[in-house]
């Protein structure tokens, strides 16, 4: 029975609706608290280093103002390209994490490897002496952390598997 809304079951979403999917469809789980969780973190870290290094490449004329008769151009150099690879890195991250979030496995291997190289560069930094460097360590070493899962690990194998049905 159908009124002016639509069909009287209420659940009328394609993705809801068993009929609607077809015949021995497998309904999609829903994804698990460990993955969103990972994607969040993700986005949060990705913003902060977008910031940073935004901040960075905005205010190298202010940094290198006091300091140009005691480093040559390589200094400016290596701003731009510490300001340039935060940011080129936090894009990519936001990238790989929505596909992450929408189920390609891939984009979870790619955000390792893009991890091991940040966590990398950030134990550089505390062997240097800079110890809060720590936080995004452990912050980046997290995310990887809830991205394998055995929870999210089902639900990327369920997910190719649905989409593999199609």
């Amino acid at each position: 029975m159908t009124n002016a809304q639509g069909p009287k079951d209420k659940d009328h979403t394609a993705g809801a609706n068993p009929a609607a999917r077809g015949a021995g469809a497998t309904p999609q789980p829903p994804r698990p608290k460990s993955l969103i969780a990972a994607a969040v973190m993700s986005w949060l870290g990705s913003v902060v280093l977008l910031f940073i290094g935004g901040t960075i490449l905005a205010s190298r004329q202010e940094l290198l103002a006091g300091l140009e008769d005691q480093v040559g151009a390589g200094a400016a150099a290596a701003i731009n390209g510490i300001g340039g690879f935060m940011v080129g890195t936090a894009l990519v991250v936001i990238a790989l994490s929505v596909f992450a979030f929408l189920g390609g496995k891939w984009a979870v291997w790619a955000l390792i490897l893009v991890a091991m190289v940040f966590i990398l560069f950030c134990l550089i930094g505390v062997v240097t002496g800079a110890v809060a460097m720590l936080v995004p360590v452990l912050w980046t070493a997290t995310a990887v952390v809830l991205y394998l899962l055995p929870p999210s690990g089902d639900w990327f194998r369920a997910h190719r598997s649905a989409r593999l049905a199609r």
